[in-house]
């Protein structure tokens, strides 16, 4: 496919490696694209085009698209301004702006662009200007210096959004609080021994990344989590011997407290040009050790941290 060309999107799925795709149709052919390859799709339909700018929203992957992006956005605002996902979608795009900008040679154009963004939301009203303006207060006192030491009083508090993101050194202890990992927030996990796969074959791997909610660990690296195999309905498998399974994240060991992981579950091949990549389920007798898979969560996962 040659830039610029009009595509028409869809659906949007993802693959058991996380990326997220496109189905798209041109010229009489039907395929699949990533959807970092393609410019944010400007809507002709409010909950379609919803869908299909959040998704790709999620996928962008460098600075360069934030402008393509904040065009989708804007587009999308002023076509369908009673939308109820109007906000959602501002509020991806400050989200992604930022996370872009944390690592970034760009650093202070893209954050100064965030805060930006973050302002117009607070402006409203209801849940995303709530949370622009904690994530507004946030920002601008990790760009004022250093904050103040924590109080020792033990406290609750719930922490929304979830990212993958490197550690950072030096964290101090700090008071009891809860940690929410948002619904399609992805756990990167890792299988750490060889394993026979069947139905109901239950085995273990460990979270191969620091899943971070704000800046603080949430589920450390090395974290085991609990895996199961489930069959898959449908016409047996032809070759003998191979069963047809799909793989669930059914629980995840933080600080020897397990916590029940409610996410979708996942093949083991990933597509090809002409396989739907949500439809891609593998046939195997055996996971390797290393092998990395990537689960989603469908529900929030909340864990408790000090």
């Amino acid at each position: 496919m040659r830039a610029p060309e009009i595509v028409n999107i869809t659906d949007c799925v993802f693959d058991v490696l996380g990326n997220h795709w496109f189905a798209i149709s041109l010229k009489g052919s039907r395929g699949y694209v990533l959807a970092r390859e393609l410019a944010p799709p400007k809507a002709s339909d409010p909950e379609a085009g919803y869908k299909l700018l959040r998704h790709s929203l999620l996928a962008l992957e460098g600075p360069e698209s934030l402008t393509p992006a904040a065009e989708a956005v804007n587009y999308y605002q002023r076509v369908f301004p009673a939308s109820p996902h109007v906000d959602e979608l501002r509020w991806l795009f400050a989200e992604t702006t930022r996370k872009l900008g944390e690592h970034s040679d760009r650093r202070q154009a893209l954050l100064r662009r965030a805060e930006e963004a973050y302002k117009k939301i607070a402006e409203g009203n209801g849940e995303f200007a709530d949370r622009a303006r904690r994530a507004l207060a946030q920002l601008r006192s990790e760009t004022a210096g250093p904050r103040a030491s924590p109080s020792r009083d033990t406290f609750a508090l719930t922490v929304e959004g979830g990212s993958l993101s490197s550690a950072r050194t030096g964290a101090a202890a700090g008071p009891v609080h809860t940690l929410t990992l948002i619904s399609q927030t992805p756990l990167f996990v890792r299988v750490t021994e060889p394993v026979e796969i069947s139905p109901k074959t239950r085995f273990q791997g460990e979270i191969e990344e620091d899943i971070r909610v704000n800046d603080q660990v949430a589920v450390p690296k090395g974290s085991v989590c609990r895996l199961e195999a489930v069959e898959v309905p449908g016409k047996a498998a032809r070759d003998a011997g191979v069963t047809t399974v799909t793989l669930r994240l059914t629980a995840v060991v933080v600080e020897g407290q397990a916590y029940r992981v409610s996410a979708g579950a996942v093949g083991i091949e990933p597509p090809n040009s002409s396989t739907p990549p949500a439809q891609a389920h593998s046939r195997v007798a055996r996971l390797s050790a290393g092998t990395r898979l990537v689960f989603r969560l469908v529900a929030p996962l909340l864990v408790p941290r000090s």
